[in-house]
């Protein structure tokens, strides 16, 4: 799964494929099963802000990430933030992760198929959504100077 999810990837550099998921009005719907055995649309965050992440557990900076957006989402959580990770890998391994790293949001198992809707480049791949479904910002890949800007627009988009 690991080397199909890295040749995806590659594929996508190489095709060009680029750009943020429409946010123009077409809603990037998806259904994907939880590790908490629910199953997850993306209607069911309607008027919420949320931060969509897509990462794997072979992936150094989704390792330094994760623990960012726990911070981030215990603090803005009760301000209406909810936060939903998307693992690129196999549940097991997901599971075993996020058992580990004690991610207390929604971690879903992700597939190829949403991978290249979102027009996934590069893991972490983070998308700030605004209350209206629409796509605000688009992060790609983790350093500790983009968590300012992050929590900065989340904030605004929760006033």
């Amino acid at each position: 799964m690991r080397y199909l999810l890295i040749s995806a990837i590659s594929l996508f550099a190489l095709s060009g494929c680029g750009g943020v998921p429409s946010s123009g009005g077409e809603k990037m719907e998806f259904s994907l099963p939880g590790l908490d055995g629910e199953i997850y649309t993306l209607s069911d965050f309607n008027g919420k802000v949320y931060i969509i992440d897509f990462w794997a557990t072979w992936c150094g900076p989704c390792r330094l990430s994760i623990p960012f957006l726990k911070r981030l989402y215990g603090e803005l959580r009760g301000k209406g933030l909810v936060v939903i990770g998307i693992g690129l890998d196999s549940e097991p391994a997901l599971r075993s992760f996020a058992e580990q790293m004690e991610i207390d949001y929604p971690v879903l198992v992700g597939t190829r198929e949403i991978a290249i809707r979102y027009k996934i480049r590069g893991i972490p791949t983070m998308f700030i959504v605004d209350e209206k479904g629409k796509i605000i910002d688009r992060v790609v890949g983790y350093a500790p100077s983009v968590e300012g800007k992050i929590k900065n627009r989340v904030l605004e988009l929760l006033e």
